[in-house]
């Protein structure tokens, strides 16, 4: 939605919320779930892909992170 320009939309704010409310401690997001078999990265773990798409959807909210 962010990279439609729906990110400073003010239904998305319990969206940007949520995704604030997974942060980590370390400031990192954790992978919780998987779709099927494939798991490139240990659940529950700190994860770079999810971290990289959290902080890019936030940013392109108008989020400083």
């Amino acid at each position: 939605m962010t990279v439609l320009g729906y990110g400073r939309d003010a239904r998305m704010k319990e969206t940007i919320a949520h995704v604030l409310a997974k942060r980590l401690p370390d400031g990192r997001w954790g992978l919780d779930h998987t779709n099927g078999n494939l798991v490139i990265e240990p659940r529950r773990k700190p994860s770079k892909m999810i971290t990289f798409l959290a902080l890019r959807a936030l940013r392109r909210a108008g989020e400083r992170v």
